[in-house]
């Protein structure tokens, strides 16, 4: 499905992506843990989590979809 994307730019994209939600996390938003504790006090690392997570659930999902176990040695590259 995915065929015509070219890995290199799909790390490029993802790299901006966390790029763009890291440099924007507080200290006090993880020193204390409070993404844990008070997640209202941490709302950009809140962020950073979710997309870490939908990330990973989709490639999750991309690699089980494929019925033929080559096939799913194939999809992530």
């Amino acid at each position: 499905m995915y065929d015509h994307v070219d890995p290199k730019e799909m790390a490029r994209q993802l790299c901006r992506m966390d790029h763009a939600n890291f440099s924007v996390i507080q200290m006090d938003e993880v020193s204390r843990q409070n993404w844990n504790k008070r997640p209202e006090r941490a709302p950009n690392a809140r962020c950073m989590i979710s997309d870490f997570n939908r990330v990973t659930m989709w490639i999750a999902h991309e690699i089980v979809r494929e019925a033929d176990l080559k096939q799913r040695c194939n999809v992530m590259g």
